[in-house]
């Protein structure tokens, strides 16, 4: 609902509601690329019949979908288990709640350019939930970013690494100018897929 009051309110707050980017992290993550990916929230009975304006998703780490967690082990289909309690009981009996708690579900060509961001070594959330989305969105010929870092978890600040390649993104996409410093991609050791939407 926050987003759509920012979207209602725009000339209140100064902002441009045609142009509103989901950030988020680890959880935030996955919450940003199932709001911005399921724009209608088909997947949210609690909510009432609302379209949430999302131009841009970025996420970093984020769980795309929870039927493929390996690191969980085996235990993961237990009712006590991170994914089990994620999606309101055990993993086994709840697979279509499952699904609707993935974001790889609403993969659509209709969505927005999406980057992800994704640390080789996170030992907690794979690397194949981010390649497994990025191939889903280039699938339906989606704008998708995939960067593969290596190093440790980094904050969105502008002077770094990853706030400057978040800040990359926005410029690509939102054609606009906006201030930052521009890090070559082959001075950062940083691998990147991309493919511009085709439509």
């Amino acid at each position: 609902a926050a987003i759509n009051r920012l979207s209602e309110d725009a000339a209140i707050w100064s902002i441009d509601p045609t142009r509103i980017c989901l950030v988020g992290q680890a959880a935030g993550a996955h919450l940003s690329m199932l709001i911005g990916l399921d724009p209608d929230q088909t997947h949210n009975d609690s909510l009432e019949e609302h379209e949430f304006p999302v131009h841009r998703i970025a996420a970093l780490c984020g769980i795309s979908t929870i039927a493929h967690l390996p690191t969980l082990g085996t235990d993961s289909d237990r009712a006590s288990s991170a994914a089990s309690r994620l999606i309101g009981g055990p993993l086994p009996e709840l697979r279509e709640a499952a699904l609707r708690a993935s974001p790889i579900s609403y993969a659509s060509r209709n969505d927005p350019p999406t980057l992800l961001i994704h640390r080789k070594s996170d030992a907690t959330v794979p690397v194949s939930q981010s390649e497994r989305l990025h191939a889903a969105l280039l699938s339906v010929d989606v704008d998708s970013t995939l960067i593969l870092r290596e190093g440790q978890q980094e904050s969105l600040a502008a002077d770094g690494t990853v706030g400057q390649i978040l800040l990359n993104f926005l410029i690509r996409t939102l054609d606009t100018d906006i201030d930052s410093v521009i890090v070559p991609e082959k001075t950062t050791g940083i691998a990147q897929e991309n493919k511009p939407n085709q439509s």
